[in-house]
């Protein structure tokens, strides 16, 4: 993984580490590696023209809880129903949209 890109495989080879390091979710290891491609997730899809907008400090705050998200989402993926990387993805979309309803309510 450069700064810019995630290879889906890379991706999908984490998540499985991650899935295999414990019985339970809770008992389970985030490696380094996972967390920056959550990030940069997240990261990413703050560029987005829907983001592009709002001030720096609620863009870090959007990361942070997509992150948070994606984080505890990892339990729900099933790479047979689609991609890890679109579900992290949608999973992020998904927080950033929650926040901003709770921000500007």
């Amino acid at each position: 993984m450069n700064n810019n890109y995630i290879e889906k495989e890379e991706l999908v080879k984490e998540w499985e580490k991650w899935r295999d390091s414990g019985d339970k979710p809770e008992t389970r290891t985030i490696s380094e590696r996972l967390g920056e491609m959550i990030y940069l997730i997240a990261v990413k899809l703050l560029t987005k023209r829907h983001f592009v907008r709002y001030p720096q400090d609620v863009k870090d705050e959007l990361a942070q809880e997509g992150c948070l998200k994606c984080i505890k989402s990892l339990k729900n993926i099933d790479p047979k129903k689609g991609s890890v990387f679109a579900y992290l993805t949608m999973t992020c979309w998904s927080a950033f949209m929650n926040y901003l309803v709770r921000y500007y309510k």
